[in-house]
């Protein structure tokens, strides 16, 4: 049936009886068999559930991935480990008939009666699907001066050469996880850093079509390992090639990130339990973002909802003392990003989501000599997650010292900054020590006032500073010592 209105969702749920066998097998044997037995079950159910609200006739469904077959960990110097599933996430288009009014009213009855009628299917949720896309950056109305200083500039704006001057504080025994597009172990390796490993995505059993961890050269990933490891040299890296821009027909939507980060926390779980050389802090760099909520419906579900399963997902790594760095977005009003919608640009309309959750670290970017870069997406906040956001801000827009022509841009590189910065203080503080909320509250104590004492939509609490970070941190132990 082709509807006159297609809603993306994505449902969770705990698989039983046969479902939950198809699971099983499929973990013991992924091949194209078991993912096609995995999906025809999931059909059937949904065909039968539909039914049973009374929309047979009235609402197309059509499932076009299960993302929480394909993730895998693989690490750098063992066999496959994995911690147990929790749940499973199917995404899937509704097609609908009618007026807007009868399709939302359809839309409504899914949502709130479905899982009552899936066999199979335990605590099943649903959740507005949206997509989401890295924060590079590039103006064309800067493009006779696209970049503004050098990383010695960058170094200067954060403190850095006060901050090297106490030792130890290189990121040894930190593991961070590059949520991004995927990255190069050997530039890891060659930056001197620690490649850990990472998430392996299986996208078709039947192809093999596979996204393998650290093997994504140059793009993206590159110059968030670059910023990560100029502050922090010596933490190990893991790759979660979560937006990867080469393979075709993966969809890169919310529905993969949360299937994404369900596998990364349980298996970061299992590796805590297993072993004590992962017992450490681990850091989560998430330089991604929502563009435009034009497919987002219920409008706000995911936006502005601190109870989408996503973002209780990113309070869950939190509460299990990982910190959590977003981009603020590059939806700023004077310079916005062409993929940003016409209405999600500007001063409380551009930090959406996990982006604006009120446990993560939001930066924004300013240029290496504090000036905000008017692409930089702007608060407040989202009302029902964190009005104060940004939190921060961190240089960007500058070229490497030895490359001129090699760019740090978007509000990306301002969050893989701040990663290495965190990063950095972990190597002294582990989250027993500072946890995860009290280390944000000391970056926004402690950050350069550029435009004032108190929190503004542009710069948030100010620009990041190293060096006083440290002190204050070294005074918040030293009082409850």
């Amino acid at each position: 049936m082709a509807g006159d209105h297609r809603f993306c969702h994505y449902l969770s749920t705990q698989p039983q009886g046969d479902l939950a066998d198809g699971y099983t097998a499929w973990r013991r044997n992924r091949t194209a068999q078991h993912q096609q037995n995995i999906h025809r079950h999931a059909d059937e159910r949904l065909k039968v559930g539909l039914q049973r609200l009374g929309l047979a006739g009235h609402v197309a469904h059509r499932i076009v991935a299960h993302p929480s077959l394909g993730w895998r960990l693989v690490l750098a110097d063992e066999p496959e480990l994995r911690g147990p599933d929790e749940e499973h996430i199917w995404a899937v288009e509704f097609d609908m008939r009618g007026s807007p009014e009868i399709a939302l009213g359809h839309l409504a009855q899914i949502r709130s009666g479905l899982g009552t009628h899936l066999a199979d299917c335990a605590n099943l949720r649903t959740a507005a699907d949206l997509p989401i896309f890295v924060a590079d950056y590039w103006s064309p109305a800067e493009a006779t001066a696209p970049l503004f200083g050098d990383r010695s500039g960058a170094r200067r704006l954060l403190g850095l050469d006060k901050l090297r001057k106490h030792p130890g504080l290189t990121g040894k025994g930190v593991n961070v996880v590059v949520v991004d597009q995927g990255l190069d172990k050997t530039l890891v390796s060659r930056l001197g850093g620690t490649y850990g490993g990472g998430w392996e995505y299986l996208h078709d059993a039947e192809t093999a079509a596979t996204v393998v961890p650290g093997e994504t050269k140059g793009g993206h990933g590159a110059m968030i390992v670059r910023n990560i490891l100029d502050i922090a040299p010596e933490v190990t890296i893991f790759d979660c090639p979560m937006l990867p821009p080469r393979i075709a027909g993966l969809r890169q939507f919310l529905s993969h990130a949360d299937a994404a980060y369900a596998r990364m926390l349980a298996d970061i779980r299992y590796l805590r339990e297993r072993d004590a050389r992962w017992r450490g802090p681990w850091i989560f760099v998430n330089a991604w973002t929502i563009y435009d909520r034009q497919s987002e419906h219920p409008l706000g579900d995911y936006t502005d909802n601190p109870h989408h399963r996503f973002n209780r997902l990113v309070a869950r790594a939190v509460d299990e003392a990982c910190d959590v760095v977003f981009c603020a977005g590059n939806c700023g009003q004077f310079s916005p990003s062409a993929r940003c919608g016409a209405h999600d640009r500007g001063p409380g309309c551009s930090i959406y989501g996990a982006n604006s959750h009120p446990s993560v670290l939001t930066m924004g970017a300013v240029r290496v000599d504090g000036l905000w870069l008017g692409y930089s997406s702007q608060g407040p906040g989202q009302p029902q997650l964190a009005h104060e956001k940004p939190d921060l801000c961190a240089p960007s827009q500058f070229a490497e010292t030895y490359d001129a022509g090699m760019g740090n841009t978007g509000s990306s590189a301002a969050c893989a900054l701040a990663a290495g910065v965190v990063a950095a203080l972990r190597s002294r503080w582990n989250a027993q020590a500072i946890p995860p909320d009290a280390l944000k509250g000391i970056l926004m104590a402690s950050a350069r006032k550029t435009e004032g004492g108190a929190w503004n939509g542009r710069v948030g609490r100010g620009v990041l500073d190293a060096a006083a970070a440290f002190q204050a941190a070294t005074e918040h132990r030293s009082a409850r010592s």
